[in-house]
């Protein structure tokens, strides 16, 4: 079990950079290799044309904005991946055999949502900045939820500011969910490697702390010696229990499942996630 193929969406935002940089950073000791993918979507899609009295030179004025924009952000995106090429990866659109972690961008017309829920079906894993709780993201929370819920592929969101490692102590955030068991499974290559797993479970009216035995007790099967911490849930909930324990273990990558279900044209997760999401300071993994 190993991670060979890596999909990094971009927006052409500062936020792509780090994004990429984890991406590298999970690449590198698999010889894995990465795809940048930007959705340049068609001016006509990206202007909302409302109301029978709008005239042809308003229409024009409002595509060549839209163009301009999206010009500008395919831009900001290759000059991103350009400075992951000068980080040393060489670029590759074809599978080798090369012991070294390899890149390629692709440029695709269409919805970013769309495009990259298709390109999800056949990558490891599908790598994203944290969107920012704020309405200019709402393009980058649209894609992480196409990626989430229609992907069928683990998601790794990464803070603003990395960790100096990515995966070499990992903690789960356990309980007995389809949601939890594809996360797991999802980041099994990563558990392989890693120094240190925890797995933390917190009682609660949803989950029993003793399924942690469960989780350890398949994780050594695999050959991974994992620890247990039962959380008693604090002021901030479960999610903010999770985060200081996560931080008390020094986790560099928190696995867990992306509670929740979809609603049209949000991201809706379930509390715990959404409390995680936007307030850790460490790579999340998750799955749907």
């Amino acid at each position: 079990m190993t991670i060979k193929s890596i999909l990094v969406p971009v927006l052409g935002s500062e936020r792509d950079a780090v994004a990429l940089k984890s991406a590298v950073m999970l690449a590198e000791p698999f010889a894995a290799h990465i795809d940048v993918l930007f959705a340049r979507l068609n001016p006509s899609e990206a202007v909302p044309l409302v109301g029978e009295g709008m005239s042809s030179t308003v229409v024009d004025q409002l595509m060549q904005s839209a163009e301009s924009e999206w010009a500008l952000r395919a831009r900001r995106a290759r000059a991103s991946y350009e400075d992951v090429k000068v980080a040393g990866l060489p670029e590759q659109d074809h599978p080798t055999f090369s012991n070294k972690a390899t890149v390629a961008w692709h440029e695709v017309a269409g919805r970013q949502e769309d495009v990259v829920a298709r390109a999800c079906h056949l990558a490891d894993l599908i790598v994203f900045a944290r969107p920012a709780p704020a309405s200019d993201e709402l393009q980058s929370t649209l894609t992480v939820e196409a990626a989430l819920m229609s992907g069928g592929r683990p998601v790794l969101l990464a803070p603003p500011a990395l960790p100096d490692s990515l995966g070499a102590q990992i903690a789960i955030a356990w309980r007995d969910s389809s949601d939890c068991t594809r996360a797991v499974a999802g980041a099994m290559p990563l558990l392989q490697r890693a120094e240190k797993v925890t797995v933390m479970t917190a009682g609660t009216t949803r989950t029993h702390a003793g399924r942690a035995t469960e989780l350890t007790s398949y994780l050594a099967w695999h050959g991974i010696a994992a620890t247990e911490r039962r959380i008693t849930p604090g002021p901030e909930g479960v999610g903010g229990s999770l985060l200081e324990e996560a931080a008390q273990v020094g986790a560099d990558l928190l696995v867990m499942g992306g509670y929740g279900h979809s609603r049209v044209r949000q991201l809706i997760l379930g509390g715990v996630t959404r409390y995680v999401l936007a307030h850790a300071g460490l790579p999340v993994l998750m799955a749907h």
